[in-house]
């Protein structure tokens, strides 16, 4: 998939758009302090919510034995959110045809675009702009990268989405303990 992803974004300005910030990525994180894979993963998050203009990001690895979702990392201000919002942070309709699928699930993303907003995990996060890419550490699903936007409505390039894409494959297939 990360291929399909890539051929969408080769006009030469999208490339450099990515590989500038792909850069900066690998620079915020080879300067952080974070003491553990979770912080490293924030960190991570941090600068794809900032560049992607989200409001929150999480990265999520399936639990097999417990057949549900562990995040392991997340960025986000979730001082407004409702107990139900607290309670379910993630649609899991999101999550799960995303890891299932093998394919970015967005409802802002070009012809990707699913129509799972009539869900009623999305109805109740009151979720705007979603993107769920799925996370693989080399060629193996091991989990997925959730960014939303629940106050606009924000579009999401070919270019974005490879930057989620280069900036997962980066960090999980780095050995953080």
């Amino acid at each position: 998939k990360e291929k399909e992803v890539e051929a969408k974004s080769n006009k030469a300005e999208d490339m450099l758009w990515v590989a500038e910030k792909f850069a900066e990525a690998v620079g915020v994180l080879a300067r952080s302090d974070a003491k553990s894979k979770s912080e490293f993963y924030a960190k991570a998050l941090e600068v794809l919510r900032d560049d992607l203009n989200m409001q929150n990001g999480f990265i999520m690895v399936p639990n097999k034995e417990k057949r549900r979702w562990v995040i392991e990392a997340y960025v986000g201000n979730n001082e407004e959110w409702t107990t139900f919002e607290k309670d379910h942070t993630v649609p899991l309709t999101v999550a799960n045809d995303a890891y299932k699928s093998n394919e970015v699930v967005s409802n802002v993303w070009g012809d990707r675009r699913k129509s799972l907003d009539s869900s009623a995990s999305l109805m109740s996060l009151n979720v705007q702009t979603y993107v769920a890419v799925p996370l693989q550490k080399f060629g193996k699903k091991v989990g997925l990268i959730y960014l939303d936007q629940r106050k606009q409505f924000q579009p999401i390039t070919d270019k974005e989405v490879y930057l989620i894409n280069k900036i997962g494959k980066y960090i999980v297939e780095l050995e953080i303990v």
